[in-house]
C-alpha cells in the first residue's frame, strides 16, 4: 500500500512528496509494539469520529447491522439518484438533423445525397457525472410497523 511500513494510509500525498513503496516482506516485519500502537491510533480516530457525528459505539454497531444487508441496494439507489437529470439544459447546436438550418460543414455531404445536413438549436443532455445545478429533495416514507412485518413474512 501507500502507507509503507507504518500503515496503509498516507495523509501527506498532496504535498508533492514522492510515494515510496517497500516490499511486502518489510511490511510483514513490524514489531508487536508498532502494531499495537497503530491499533490504538485507529481506535482513537474511530472514537473521535463517532464523537464528531454524535454517535455512540452501540449506535454505530446498530447502524452497521441495519446497513450491511441493504448496502448494495443503497448504492444502486445512489447511482440512480445521481443520474437523474437535475440541471438546467444548455442550448447548443445539434448537428446531423433532418431539418433546420443548413450546416455549412456538411455541404459536400449534401451534394453526395446525404439527408442529415442540417443543424438546429436544442437542449443537449447533460454529460454523465456532471454536477447538479438544481438539486432535488426527496423524502422517503417507510412503513416499519408490525403489520408490514407480518405481511412480508408470508
Amino acid at each position: 500500500g501507500m502507507g509503507g511500513k507504518g500503515g496503509p494510509y498516507r495523509l501527506d500525498l498532496d504535498d508533492g512528496n514522492p510515494v515510496m513503496q517497500i516490499s511486502d516482506e518489510e511490511k510483514k516485519n513490524i514489531s508487536a509494539e508498532a502494531k499495537e500502537a497503530a491499533r490504538k491510533m485507529a481506535e482513537e480516530a474511530y472514537k473521535k469520529r463517532l464523537e464528531e457525528i454524535g454517535m455512540s459505539e452501540y449506535q454505530s454497531e446498530l447502524y452497521d447491522r441495519f446497513l450491511d444487508p441493504v448496502a448494495a441496494e443503497v448504492e444502486q439507489l445512489q447511482v440512480v439518484l445521481q443520474g437523474v437529470e437535475a440541471r438546467a439544459q444548455e442550448r447548443e447546436w445539434l448537428k446531423l438533423q433532418p431539418h433546420g438550418e443548413l450546416d455549412d460543414s456538411r455541404l459536400v455531404d449534401g451534394a453526395a445525397g446525404e439527408r442529415l445536413i442540417y443543424r438546429r438549436r436544442g437542449e443537449k443532455p447533460p454529460d454523465p457525472g456532471a454536477p447538479q445545478t438544481k438539486p432535488k429533495r426527496l423524502r422517503f416514507v417507510l412503513d416499519v410497523s408490525g403489520s408490514m412485518y407480518r405481511f412480508n413474512s408470508e
